[in-house]
């Protein structure tokens, strides 16, 4: 059954960070618009396949990107909704003028990121050109695997404090050069930065998480294992910076699903359409090694021999 609602909750998930709720809602209403006229009716249609409104959304925000009268921000971020949603899908579709095979998004997608690569500079071909860098791994043989146990409820404790540096003004500096004739006498402005302590919300990290996972298989379960190897990750510090806390998501993500990093990657580093090209360039010449979640629950693993997160 198709609703507004349930595609407004949708595009808030998956979009949230990267489009206002007002361009979000300019969306939809494209969305429902292309639908009416493609299904000749006086309005959307109740009962959709999923993967049709799926691709409307995709081809709709890539259009949506292109119209002239948008400003150079809001049409960035279309552009880094229109990769960030497809990538949310099981497959990757190539433009209609092209008989390419979707490209699969299955399993922990790390085999799919040249095909993402190539569905990327499909439909935007100005990165062509940036694309063809060496892409073979620098060191022979698959990457090892680590595996690790789910706790039964006994994970690192939360940490309690967030810091999260903030510049607050600039000041004016004088900088005295006497390496060269003169005495040179630069001026420059430097900022003023403070730390500003938050209280850390468990609901609002799982829920940045769970984004990154949307639409990939078992996400609820690969969100809460991977949250609760970065808690045991930041055991011990009850006060931790939000840069460490992003830090060390990013890299559990990048051993855990490659599509999850690439969207957490978009959000977290605010990533173009260019810079993920050569993200995915990283992740295929620099193989990070993989990191599985074992079904069974372990012991504390604070009295246990097995790999720790970081390690």
């Amino acid at each position: 059954m198709y609703s507004t609602d349930q595609l407004q909750s949708d595009l808030s998930l998956k979009l949230g960070p990267v489009l206002s709720k007002q361009t979000r809602n300019a969306v939809v209403e494209r969305v429902e618009l292309r639908l009416v006229m493609e299904w000749r009716q006086r309005r959307a249609p109740k009962h959709l396949p999923g993967s049709l409104l799926s691709q409307t959304v995709v081809s709709v925000l890539r259009d949506y990107s292109d119209e002239r009268e948008l400003t150079k921000g809001v049409a960035d971020s279309l552009r880094r909704s229109h990769v960030l949603y497809a990538l949310s899908q099981e497959a990757l579709e190539f433009k209609q003028s092209t008989d390419r095979n979707p490209v699969e998004l299955s399993g922990d997608g790390f085999d799919a990121l040249p095909g993402i690569l190539e569905w990327l500079v499909e439909w935007y071909p100005r990165l062509g050109s940036g694309s063809t860098r060496h892409r073979t791994p620098h060191y022979t043989g698959e990457p090892r695997t680590d595996r690790w146990h789910t706790l039964r409820g006994d994970a690192g404790p939360m940490p309690k404090t967030l810091l999260r540096r903030v510049i607050t003004d600039h000041h004016t500096v004088l900088v005295r050069d006497d390496t060269v004739d003169g005495a040179n006498i630069e001026v420059r402005l430097e900022p003023v930065e403070r730390w500003d302590p938050i209280p850390f919300d468990n609901d609002i990290y799982v829920r940045s998480v769970s984004r990154a996972f949307a639409g990939r298989p078992n996400y609820e379960h690969l969100t809460r294992y991977s949250t609760q190897w970065v808690y045991f990750a930041l055991a011990g510090q009850d006060t931790v910076r939000v840069s460490d806390l992003v830090a060390m998501t990013t890299q559990c993500l990048r051993r855990v699903d490659a599509v999850a990093s690439l969207r957490w990657a978009i959000i977290a580093k605010n990533l173009t359409p260019a810079a993920l090209v050569a993200e995915i360039q990283g992740m295929l010449e620099w193989p990070a090694p993989r990191l599985k979640f074992e079904s069974d629950a372990a012991a504390d693993m604070r009295t246990s021999q097995q790999m720790l997160p970081g390690s």
